[in-house]
């Protein structure tokens, strides 16, 4: 759960509201809000469902998540260059 949004993204003009209830303690779901640019007007929102349960799926959300926040990182980076 550690890592899901702990909030919501405030949007202008959208309500944008995300939740996860896994069926067991630990799984492989996960999703993310991401502001491109560093902008608070744009907003990507990133969607994984790791296949299989428990620690095996979790670390592999966990690896997941963090590649997706790299790379959107770098898109960030090459867009202000």
């Amino acid at each position: 759960m550690a890592l899901l949004p702990q909030g919501d993204p405030e949007v202008p003009g959208f309500e944008v509201t995300g939740t996860c209830l896994p069926a067991f303690e630990v799984g492989g779901d996960f999703f993310d809000y991401l502001r491109p640019n560093g902008e608070e007007t744009g907003l990507w929102i990133a969607v994984g469902d790791v296949s299989g349960k428990g620690v095996r799926a979790a670390m592999t959300a966990a690896m997941s998540s963090g590649m997706v926040r790299a790379h959107a990182g770098e898109a960030r980076r090459s867009r202000r260059s």
